[in-house]
């Protein structure tokens, strides 16, 4: 099976894959209800494209964190998906779709500098690893109905990030940090209950909407009249 780059068996009964299947570099398993165990993926060294929406898996051997060439991991409403490997190599990694899942923590993310999507729609997760501050090339974060959310971390580097999606979470407060979001065009604080103060918004002149209906919040803080893209 060397020459064989694309395999996709979405929808069939599927258990488990062979190791034969190195030379992959895209693979979709989408609704393969069936699917629980994923074998060890040391041989996937060509492999760009994983989806597995869907499916009863519960987690990622530790041999995934060494897919030095992935671009695209797609874990999109696995319901019984439970733990994330470390991060080790996954230095192309672009998108992260974990919505869903029933995950409750994240792994650091420090190799992973290329990534530009993060999704984690209603997972369990109560805050992000530290790390994730400095990921420079994101620019799309949504934890959107992640209702145990309550930290977030200080974006010391978030540079590019352009949308970030929090609503229905508890969070209560957003780190001083996020003022030096220069590429800031979307802020969605909506039904965030236990949301109460607004920090200044002193270089987000790029912020076109911004939502906090719902929120806790009783004033707006005295420099945002001047954010001319609003």
């Amino acid at each position: 099976m060397r020459h064989l780059r694309r395999l996709y068996m979405c929808g069939t009964r599927v258990k488990e894959l062979l190791s034969s299947i190195g030379y992959l570099e895209s693979l979709d398993l989408s609704d393969c209800s069936n699917f629980e165990i994923f074998l060890e993926m040391v041989e996937m060294k060509c492999l760009k494209v994983l989806t597995l929406v869907r499916t009863a898996i519960k987690e990622l051997p530790s041999s995934s964190g060494y897919l030095e060439s992935l671009e695209f991991l797609d874990l999109w409403i696995c319901s019984h998906f439970e733990k994330f490997p470390e991060m080790v190599k996954m230095k192309c990694l672009r998108e992260l779709r974990l919505g869903g899942i029933a995950i409750k923590e994240l792994p650091k993310m420090v190799k992973t500098k290329c990534l530009r999507k993060l999704f984690f729609v209603g997972t369990a997760i109560k805050e992000l690893p530290s790390s994730i501050g400095y990921l420079e090339s994101l620019e799309f974060l949504d934890l959107w109905i992640c209702s145990h959310f309550e930290k977030f971390p200080e974006m010391v580097k978030m540079k590019c990030l352009r949308e970030l999606r929090l609503g229905g979470t508890a969070i209560k407060e957003l780190p001083s940090s996020i003022v030096y979001l220069e590429s800031l065009k979307n802020l969605d604080l909506l039904d965030c209950s236990n949301f109460e103060n607004f920090p200044e918004m002193v270089k987000t002149k790029c912020l076109r909407k911004l939502f906090f209906v719902g929120t806790a919040i009783k004033e707006l803080p005295s420099n945002i009249g001047y954010l001319e893209s609003l």
